[in-house]
């Protein structure tokens, strides 16, 4: 986080605001760090494996699933939102009803 506010501090927080000049000095900035301190990743079934265990302790009422589905969201096998019908597919296969889901 310390390196994601240096950043800001440089060249500012939004880069659709930057000139060609700053935006690319930006870019090449950005660059470096996601080279030193990748996002984190996780698989689909880890990912499966939280969402049971939420469903288990709080129940489908109370759970509700969003993500960053343009782009990955950090979650192999959940590339973009047409890989959300596996997250269905996968709680009907549990034993969740249409009425859960």
């Amino acid at each position: 986080l310390a390196a994601l506010e240096g950043l800001s501090e440089t060249y500012g927080s939004n880069p659709s605001e930057m000139d060609p000049e700053t935006l690319q000095a930006w870019m090449a900035a950005r660059a470096e760090i996601n080279r030193e301190f990748p996002a984190p990743r996780s698989t689909y079934a880890k990912f499966m494996e939280h969402t049971y265990h939420v469903l288990d302790l709080i129940g489908p009422d109370h759970v509700g699933i969003s993500g960053d589905w343009d782009g990955g969201g950090g979650v192999d096998g959940m590339s973009d939102v047409s890989m959300l019908q596996k997250i269905t597919r996968d709680l009907l296969a549990a034993g969740y009803s249409q009425e859960d889901v």
